[in-house]
């Protein structure tokens, strides 16, 4: 049995990812500009996407302030993540890259 993961979540909150690498991935097409605006509170203009730093944290204030505190059990470094602990059996192998 072969799993194929695109990739994490992350880790940590969403609103602290510096605003400068969302917008980087907004210009370089992973992430798309509503999920730069309402996943990580960053402000860009459509056209642009030049980076609105004071509408950025008025918007992730806002946005923090409307979902209250992450829940605990929300990974805030690397390998927190339980997923092998609670689903690996004795004997299965987990390769990051099997090629």
């Amino acid at each position: 049995w072969v799993g194929v993961s695109s990739g994490g979540g992350g880790f940590g909150d969403p609103l602290e990812r510096p605003a400068e690498l969302v917008r980087e991935h907004v210009r370089n097409e992973i992430i798309t500009f509503g999920t730069a605006r309402d996943v990580y509170g960053v402000v860009l203009d459509p056209d642009t996407l030049e980076l609105d730093k004071a509408a950025t944290a008025a918007r992730r204030r806002r946005l923090a302030s409307e979902r209250g505190p992450l829940p605990d059990i929300t990974p805030d470094k690397p390998d927190s993540a339980t997923w092998l602990t609670n689903h690996m059996r004795e004997g299965d192998d987990y390769l990051l890259d099997p090629q």
